[in-house]
C-alpha cells in the first residue's frame, strides 16, 4: 500500500507538472527580486532539461540493452526470449542493481529449460554489460545529461550510501542539478547575472 501510494503521488505530481510546468516555474521565482528572476528561472529551465536528458538517455539504453539481450537471447535458443529480453531492458532503468537484476530471469528460465545454457546466458550478459558499461553509458549520459562519467560514478556512490536505493536512483540527476547550481553561482556567474565579489577569484569564491 505505501508503495502503491507513493507511485500514485509520483503520477500526479509529473502529470501536473506536464501541464503546468511554465506556470509552476514563474510562480517558484516570483519571490526573487526582480533583477534575479530571470536568471533564477534560466537556471531552473536549465535543470529541467538535464533532468530530462536524463530520463530520454535512460530510455535509450534500456531500449539498446533490450534489442542486444533479445538478439542474444534468439541465438542460444532461450524460450520466452521476448519476456525475458524486456525484463532485462527495463531492469536496466535502475541503476548499479538493474543489469543484475535483469539477467536473473534469463538465467532461472535457461536454467529450468537446459542447464547447459545458463553459462552462455551468463557469458552474454557479462559482454553486454561490459559493452554498455564502459562504451556507450559514460557517452549516453555526457551526451544528454552533461555530467562527466567520474562524476557520474562519484555521486552514484555518495547519494547511494547516503539514501539508499532512492540515492541511486537519483543519483545522475540529483549531480546535474547540483552541476548547475555550482556552475551558475560560482564558476559563472556572468552567465546567471550575478554580480562576481570585488577582489575574489573563481577558487576563493568556491572554497
Amino acid at each position: 500500500l505505501n508503495g502503491l501510494f507513493t507511485l500514485t503521488g509520483l503520477l500526479l505530481i509529473g502529470f501536473y507538472w506536464t501541464l503546468e510546468g511554465e506556470h509552476a516555474l514563474r510562480t517558484l521565482v516570483l519571490p526573487l527580486p526582480g533583477d534575479q528572476r530571470e536568471s533564477a528561472h534560466d537556471i531552473l529551465k536549465e535543470i529541467e532539461t538535464r533532468v530530462g536528458g536524463y530520463v530520454r538517455g535512460q530510455g535509450f539504453l534500456a531500449l539498446v540493452v533490450g534489442a542486444a539481450a533479445l538478439m542474444v537471447y534468439l541465438l542460444i535458443g532461450l524460450p520466452a526470449a521476448l519476456a525475458v529480453a524486456l525484463l532485462a531492458g527495463l531492469c536496466e532503468l535502475i541503476p548499479v542493481l538493474g543489469p543484475t537484476l535483469g539477467a536473473i530471469p534469463a538465467v532461472l528460465v535457461a536454467f529450468a529449460y537446459d542447464p547447459s545454457k545458463v553459462i552462455w546466458v551468463i557469458v552474454a550478459t557479462a559482454l553486454i554489460q561490459l559493452v554498455e558499461n564502459n562504451l556507450l553509458a559514460p557517452r549516453v549520459m555526457h551526451k544528454t545529461v552533461g555530467v562527466n562519467p567520474v562524476v557520474t560514478l562519484l555521486a552514484i556512490v555518495a547519494f547511494g550510501a547516503l539514501f539508499g536505493f532512492a540515492g541511486l536512483l537519483l543519483a545522475i540527476p540529483m549531480a546535474a542539478v547540483i552541476q548547475v547550481i555550482l556552475d551558475r553561482s560560482l564558476l559563472r556567474p556572468q552567465a546567471s547575472g550575478l554580480e562576481v565579489p570585488a577582489g575574489r577569484d573563481r577558487l576563493s569564491k568556491l572554497r
